[in-house]
């Protein structure tokens, strides 16, 4: 565990902080057994034959030891806290990965949850821009231009990560809650598992597509542009972030934490890779998957009321909550309750 806390602490490289993995917005696959591999491989294995050698020369001296009465073994650990604790961290985070992914369903720009029956109204229902939409929002890509220089140190390390962003501001970080590390970083795969579906369908140009003008500040990702991946995914862990750490609304935090986000979704216009129509996209879809996440984990309700955006308007049509009890798992639920009781710990919650 030493080993793994000071690898997370270490991965600075000129003063960008490379995660494992980065909010959803990397346009390479996540590797899960790569996001905790100090944890799989502890330092000594280094040590190659030598330390086969050592471990077969220890074993001898010990053996005589091994010809008395063994002890009583321990207990076989049945429950599910139990269990996860025994698993590598990787596990658990692809564990609860595949069963969030697996609680949702998606189709043609509309997203439900797995359990809704056929005919029930989806979550979310996000449409592509018409293309006059589109040249009056890349005018505004193009005005915006203006201030990157000003954000520039802020777009290149948002590229790859937001966790020195969010640390700012919570006091949680990888190296001393790795826990709720672990069930931050398996909610914000959602993003893209979702984000890229919704991307894929909708099929938005980028801005530097649509105009020589833009000029990106850095390389284009090689996917559509609505709704924004950075947006989704920066709102997505601010959702599950305030209810892990049980903010108030308007609280100070609660507040930070909400204009950061819509900073990082800015920072990508600004870049010239996003339109401000995916930013306020990402910002609905996170939001939603964000509840998703919490209803499933504590076994709360979840608002199942039709939302939708309306990019040409840039509005979204209120609706009267729907709330409906999640379906919910047993181990997201105890990953929650110990990232809660690691925060309680630390005193952040």
């Amino acid at each position: 565990m030493n080993d793994f806390l000071r690898a997370m602490n270490e991965p600075m490289n000129g003063g960008v902080h490379h995660e494992p993995m980065n909010g959803g917005a990397h346009n390479e696959p996540m590797n899960p057994s790569a996001l905790f591999e100090p944890m799989m491989r502890p330092t000594a294995q280094s040590s190659g034959s030598l330390l086969h050698q050592a471990l077969v020369m220890s074993t001898a001296a010990l053996r005589s030891v091994g010809e008395r009465a063994l002890p009583p073994q321990p207990r076989a650990r049945s429950t599910t806290t139990e269990r996860l604790a025994r698993w590598e961290p990787w596990v658990r985070v692809t564990m609860a990965q595949q069963t969030l992914i697996s609680g949702l369903r998606y189709g043609s720009g509309r997203l439900w949850l797995a359990e809704q029956a056929a005919g029930d109204p989806p979550l979310l229902t996000l449409r592509r821009p018409k293309p006059g939409t589109l040249d009056l929002q890349v005018q505004k890509v193009i005005h915006l231009a203006d201030q990157r220089l000003d954000r520039l140190p802020e777009i290149l390390v948002q590229v790859n990560g937001f966790w020195p962003f969010w640390t700012s501001v919570t006091n949680i970080d990888p190296v001393t809650a790795p826990r709720t590390f672990e069930l931050l970083e398996a909610a914000v795969s959602l993003s893209p598992a979702i984000g890229m579906r919704f991307k894929h369908d909708l099929a938005c140009q980028r801005p530097n597509e649509r105009s020589p003008l833009v000029r990106p500040a850095i390389a284009v990702p090689g996917h559509a542009s609505h709704p924004s991946g950075h947006a989704t995914a920066a709102f997505l862990w601010v959702g599950v972030a305030r209810a892990l750490m049980d903010l108030a609304p308007g609280s100070v935090v609660w507040d930070q934490l909400e204009i950061l986000a819509q900073r990082i979704a800015d920072n990508r216009v600004v870049a010239g890779v996003h339109y401000p129509i995916d930013g306020d996209a990402g910002r609905l879809l996170g939001g939603i998957l964000a509840e998703y996440v919490v209803a499933m984990a504590t076994r709360g309700p979840m608002n199942r009321a039709h939302r939708s955006f309306d990019p040409d308007t840039g509005k979204v049509p209120e609706v009267a909550p729907d709330r409906h009890r999640a379906s919910a798992c047993d181990f997201l639920q105890a990953m929650w309750d110990n990232a809660v009781n690691e925060l309680i710990a630390l005193g952040i919650r």
